[in-house]
């Protein structure tokens, strides 16, 4: 067995795939492999034209594609009219609790959130704990789960606090809640496949989900479990309500600098750079970005108004970048936060820009504290790529 870590020669990690060679080539390549350290997507343009696909859309078998089950346009889901902000979210705070660690830092840190948001003057609705989420047919949890929902003006308060005091062994992923339609075919629930399966964003590990409840209109489905309570500055009941929350230090300092927002994709995948707009054909989601917020000439990160930082198609080159997928990305301002992260979820889709586009959003801090900002803050989307840690080194 080869152990990547302990590859001689190497100063790094070493990842690698194996696959098997059923004659079943897009299964063999991207669904079957077994993968060491990190997961690293096979090329799906790539193994889709080994198979003879030359379709310009990618195949009804690829997750990240228009033509997969459940991934087409529903209509009066996502941001609706003149609507900027999703109106509500879920985040969901996952742990295992046969792990004591896990148990013990999922406990601190749902202590530490409620008694935030009670000094902070928001109200929330709290689910119960469901340490055997993953043995309940309603949960789309796979692990332990708690979790909350919150109003999508309380955003900006929950969300950046969320990011920079999540510790190791508990993870988030944050849904936002689309407002349908009363005319959808499948009724008010009609929308939340597509908020939990394809919007959503994840802190830490990427964890798949219980698809089941959210099917077909999701019917009795109940983000928060069945016993979900208000929580606001007056209730007295919560347990937590006298803890002060913690104090934020270091790299847990909220960012005066605000957040960088990467949309991504791989530079080999047409598909996605494409839907992406960082091909020649410039029809994407870089220039829909551009055309929901238009920049300031001369506009810097650190100011009051979301800047476009422009494009990188080969920053595995750059030894000071961070990033190793093609990208655009943008500065965001703490106050435009919720607005530019609403925008991003609803349309880096399939079912928007035909294929998915991959988001990291990060917080910015001071220069010591960029390899946390990156790898255990940031929110994402897609694969949990690896990044070009040596670049925060570089850059202390």
């Amino acid at each position: 067995m080869i152990t990547p870590s302990l590859t001689p020669g190497l100063n790094g990690d070493l990842d690698f795939l194996v696959h098997p060679n059923c004659g079943c080539n897009y299964a063999d390549h991207v669904f079957w492999g077994l993968h060491a350290t990190t997961y690293i997507p096979a090329n799906r343009q790539g193994v889709a034209e080994e198979a003879l696909w030359y379709n310009t859309y990618a195949p009804p078998v690829d997750p990240w594609s228009i033509a997969y089950p459940g991934n087409s346009p529903v209509a009066g889901c996502g941001l609706q009219g003149n609507e900027t902000v999703f109106g509500r979210f879920v985040l969901q705070v996952l742990y295992n609790s046969a792990n004591a660690a896990s148990k013990s830092a999922k406990q601190a840190f749902w202590g530490s959130l409620t008694a935030m948001i009670q000094h902070s003057g928001v109200t929330v609705q709290l689910g119960e704990d469901r340490p055997e989420a993953y043995r309940e047919a309603s949960s789309t949890a796979l692990s332990s789960e708690h979790a909350l929902l919150f109003e999508g003006s309380d955003f900006n308060t929950i969300v950046p606090w969320a990011m920079l005091h999540r510790p190791a062994h508990v993870d988030l992923r944050l849904v936002p809640l689309s407002d349908p339609v009363a005319t959808l075919p499948l009724g008010p629930g009609a929308c939340l496949y597509g908020d939990y399966m394809s919007r959503a964003m994840y802190a830490g590990a990427h964890w798949e989900l219980n698809e089941a409840p959210i099917e077909n209109g999701a019917p009795g489905f109940k983000p928060l479990g069945s016993a979900a309570i208000k929580v606001g500055t007056s209730t007295e009941s919560l347990a937590q309500s006298t803890i002060a929350p913690n104090e934020s230090v270091g790299c847990q300092t909220a960012p005066k600098a605000g957040f960088l927002l990467y949309m991504s994709a791989v530079s080999d995948n047409g598909y996605q750079m494409y839907s992406a707009g960082l091909d020649d054909y410039q029809s994407g989601l870089a220039q829909g970005f551009q055309k929901a917020f238009p920049s300031q000439d001369g506009c810097e990160a650190g100011g009051t108004e979301v800047c476009g930082l422009g494009v990188s198609l080969t920053p595995y080159n750059n030894g000071t970048d961070p990033m190793i997928l093609s990208y655009s990305h943008a500065y965001i301002p703490s106050a435009k936060l919720a607005e530019v992260v609403s925008w991003a979820m609803d349309n880096h889709i399939a079912a928007k820009v035909y294929y998915d586009v991959d988001l990291r959003l990060v917080p910015l801090g001071e220069s010591a504290c960029l390899e946390e900002n990156y790898v255990q803050q940031a929110l994402k989307t897609g694969p949990d790529w690896r990044l070009n840690t040596a670049a925060f080194q570089k850059a202390r």
